[in-house]
């Protein structure tokens, strides 16, 4: 009676594991990646770019002429730092000009399912109680992310500091 129990209770062990199996052939993979320190090229709140943007750089040209563009208040503008556009995908998103300090803009994470990827952004924006510079701003972040993606949807959500 024992054995037949551990062998009903293998059994069903074995069906329930084999079960997940098929179900995880047929569902896509998705992945989160989180945005880090490691995958941030720039992050600034001054930026030459005037309007908001949010942009996939998939070659070299492109990514000379976006960093061309982030620091062209800036000379000398620093090196252009290197991707492997084999196996690397460049995301830029620029909120545009804001009238003071205080405004931010971040790529927070991104879940990737074989060709495609969903990006979420952050546009963070000052308060009405908050103390903020009197400075032009263009916030900008750019990332690159393990993979190429045919497909990008963005989604953004809004946060508002309270000071």
């Amino acid at each position: 009676m024992r054995s037949s129990t551990a062998l009903s209770a293998l059994l069903l062990t074995v069906l329930a594991c084999e079960s997940g199996t098929q179900n995880s052939r047929t569902q896509p993979r998705v992945s989160m990646v989180r945005i880090d320190a490691s995958s941030t090229l720039l992050l600034s709140a001054f930026s030459g770019f005037r309007d908001p943007q949010q942009t996939v750089v998939r070659d070299q040209d492109a990514w000379q002429q976006a960093w061309t563009v982030a620091h062209a208040a800036m000379e000398p503008a620093p090196p252009v730092p290197a991707v492997d556009f084999g196996a690397e995908t460049v995301l830029l998103v620029a909120m545009g000009t804001a009238s003071s300090g205080g405004h931010a803009i971040s790529i927070d994470s991104m879940d990737a399912s074989g060709t495609s990827q969903v990006i979420y952004l952050t546009r963070t924006t000052p308060g009405p109680t908050c103390m903020t510079a009197a400075v032009i701003t263009n916030p900008v972040h750019i990332v690159k992310v393990p993979g190429q993606a045919s497909q990008v949807t963005w989604r953004e959500a809004t946060k508002t500091l309270a000071c």
